[in-house]
């Protein structure tokens, strides 16, 4: 049994053409929507992290111009049947690259002198000589 405006869409429209046309609208609607997410979060994210008073990021995303480089992307995918793949994830880097930004102030130098003197790499070339697994868990 039916709600009565779903049975007048069955009706007037058919199961098959209301199939199509929820997919249709879930083949637009996904793409949009995930933009939408993935530039906010990112924004989000990197806005908050931080060091206070060293280090701050900023990420400057754009949900239009994502999406157009997104869609691009994926035409660029169809077209070559995959093969710009490469390309695709060097424009993707470079996008992110372009819209991100770290701010360093001045006490960093203090924090970069207080570090311990660089340790050699002997012991962990010894734990894979003898495939010893020094891991932390």
């Amino acid at each position: 049994m039916l709600v009565p405006a779903m049975q007048w869409v069955h009706e007037a429209w058919g199961l098959e053409r209301l199939s199509v046309a929820s997919m249709g609208v879930i083949l637009v609607a996904y793409p949009v929507t995930t933009t939408i997410y993935m530039a906010i979060i990112r924004n989000h994210l990197f806005r908050s992290t931080f060091l206070p008073g060293l280090v701050d990021f900023e990420s400057r995303v754009g949900v239009l111009s994502f999406f157009r480089l997104r869609l691009t992307n994926l035409a660029l995918l169809m077209a070559t049947l995959g093969l710009a793949l490469p390309w695709v994830r060097v424009r993707t880097a470079r996008y992110y690259a372009d819209a991100t930004s770290v701010r360093i102030s001045d006490g960093i130098e203090q924090v970069i002198a207080q570090m311990p003197p660089e340790a050699s790499a002997i012991g962990e070339e010894v734990a894979g000589i003898f495939d010893v697994d020094a891991g932390l868990t």
